[in-house]
């Protein structure tokens, strides 16, 4: 378990690392969807709202049961939102 987490925060320390100054504020034109769980302590399901501001695209929230982990706990699920939100072109 130690070994995932750690795999995952390197990752996403990684990414934050690189990640360009000036991409800050833009957006991208691209449809977005914001998942979140319904107990996630972290992260509020009410501010997966705010993801609509990074595209002038489509932005879909789906709050799905579970918590920090839902994506997870709930890996079909996750992948079935994805591709009814993004729509059947996303599948092929």
């Amino acid at each position: 378990m130690l070994a995932a987490v750690l795999g995952t925060l390197r990752r996403d320390f990684a990414l934050s690392v690189d990640y360009p100054t000036g991409a800050v504020g833009r957006q991208v034109s691209c449809p977005v969807v914001a998942l979140g769980g319904n107990s996630d302590p972290v992260v509020p399901a009410a501010s997966l709202a705010d993801w609509a501001a990074v595209t002038t695209g489509h932005c879909a929230v789906r709050i799905l049961a579970g918590g920090h982990f839902f994506h997870v706990e709930r890996a079909a699920e996750v992948s079935d939102a994805i591709e009814e939100l993004l729509g059947p072109d996303v599948a092929d």
